[in-house]
């Protein structure tokens, strides 16, 4: 059995609609939520559409950080399950089942269509975290999307201890503008990610890019291509199993995401 692990902490059913009811078309197997005082709605469509979640303390406003507590909490209580993929949600519908895809290699990462220098939010959260050194030396790198990470479970795991661990040692050090307007600052474990896997701490990974991939990071994507079912393909007509951050495309997903939800 496979799993889809997410965080959705102070969503509603209508944030989270696109995301469930694309999910459940294609694929039947568990799926869990962190969740953080749902409404009764969200409660009963989640159980209608057979979407298991957890109760808990979790802060919305710093579940970029806080996540991988709780998911490493889970999967270590829970060890029954052959893979993962831990994905956003909000931001995230399916067009596949994303465990049909065969990836090489026991921990699997999603690149971005753009380098770390050329991105002005990754060089402040990897600065601001891991610091100056580390930039310089990964900069030259492909931005990885920590919005979703899938392999066994084992390697899962091991992902989610270290990156919570990193976290605790690297906590975002926010400029004196935004201490001053009282700023939240959200996403910063993005820059951790970068710097682990671009260090040689995880084993047996492998990297996917939007051109031949499974999993379509699409905010800094130039040109979308669709087949003539009206579905996104990536560069060798294969099409994308889930479709992330489509919120930045809205217009040209509508039509799809209508067909898909009904």
């Amino acid at each position: 059995m496979n799993l889809i692990l997410s965080t959705a902490a102070g969503y509603n059913w209508a944030q989270l609609e696109v995301f469930i009811k694309s999910l459940r078309k294609v694929y039947d197997e568990k799926v869990v939520l962190i969740l953080n005082k749902p409404d009764n709605e969200l409660i009963y469509k989640l159980k209608y559409f057979n979407v298991d979640f957890l109760e808990t303390e979790i802060i919305p406003s710093e579940s970029y950080q806080s996540r991988y507590n709780y998911y490493f909490d889970y999967l270590s209580k829970n060890k029954i399950y052959k893979q993962v993929l831990l994905t956003d949600s909000r931001d995230v519908f399916f067009q596949n089942n994303p465990f049909n895809f065969f990836y090489k290699n026991d921990l699997n990462f999603f690149l971005e269509d753009d380098y770390i220098k050329n991105s002005s939010q990754n060089i402040k959260w990897i600065k601001r975290t891991t610091g100056k050194l580390t930039f310089e030396r990964i900069k030259d790198q492909k931005i990885s999307c920590c919005a979703q990470v899938i392999g066994k479970i084992s390697s899962i795991i091991d992902y989610c201890d270290i990156m919570k661990k990193n976290i605790i040692v690297y906590k975002y050090k926010p400029s004196i503008h935004s201490i001053f307007f009282n700023r939240k600052i959200k996403g910063w474990d993005q820059g951790i990610h970068n710097y682990l896997v671009y260090s040689d701490i995880f084993k047996n990974i492998n990297f996917y890019n939007n051109e031949y991939g499974d999993i379509a990071t699409l905010s800094l994507h130039k040109r979308l291509i669709f087949n003539s079912s009206g579905r996104l393909i990536n560069k060798i007509g294969n099409e994308y199993s889930v479709i992330h951050q489509y919120d930045h495309f809205i217009e040209l997903f509508k039509n799809l995401i209508r067909k898909i939800c009904n």
